[in-house]
């Protein structure tokens, strides 16, 4: 317990100097040995929730999740609650070596391009969640943490922020478009025009 308490600490401190956000709550966490027994008392299907201040997660020598991803949900929502493209991107993104489920989220995305399963931008845009299996999340999970490495890198970590604050969660055809819209004057470019600049960002990647 002392070594996950240890872990989970080094991660927040790294996560508010990389957002630069001084989050002071105290955060909760609470492990169960099995998904089930997380379901049983948090109705909850994912390894993983963040609600709050509060981390629900599987822990055992099975399954662990990755130290940073929930604890980063708890510390951007200070910012706002944008659409799963930026909350649940810049979850992944913040993981130890920019991977999900262990391979370079970069390195994915290219392959899903490959493959012909890639997600386009217009589409992620209109996710409230990615979890689901409407969602297709082995495909979204990585695609999202990769588009939000390619704006930090693109305009630094502030303009991020600012994206994130400005857009709203929402399945609402209207406000999709004002996100749109904010994106263009955060970013001076389209969604379809940059989604064009990331995907040749990846034959960069080795």
């Amino acid at each position: 317990m002392e070594s996950i308490i240890s872990t989970k600490i080094g991660c927040l401190k790294e996560i508010k100097k990389k957002l630069k956000i001084d989050y002071k709550e105290k955060i909760t966490v609470f492990l169960y040995e099995n998904s089930l027994k997380k379901i049983a008392m948090h109705f909850h299907a994912g390894e993983g929730l963040a609600y709050g201040n509060t981390i629900v997660e599987v822990y055992s020598k099975d399954s662990s999740l990755d130290p940073y991803h929930e604890l980063t949900h708890i510390v951007a929502r200070t910012l706002g609650d944008p659409p799963a493209i930026l909350s649940e991107g810049l979850a992944v993104y913040m993981q130890k070596d920019h991977k999900w489920r262990g391979k370079n989220i970069d390195i994915s995305s290219r392959e899903f391009i490959e493959s012909g399963k890639f997600i386009p931008l217009e589409r992620l845009f209109t996710f409230t969640e990615i979890g689901s299996k409407q969602s297709q999340p082995r495909i979204s999970y990585p695609e999202t943490g990769s588009f939000v490495k390619f704006l930090s890198d693109k305009g630094g970590i502030e303009k991020f922020k600012a994206l994130y604050s400005n857009l709203k969660n929402s399945s609402d055809l209207d406000q999709i478009e004002e996100n749109k819209k904010s994106f263009y004057k955060i970013y001076n470019t389209s969604v379809e025009s940059i989604e064009k600049d990331w995907i040749s960002s990846f034959k960069n990647c080795i």
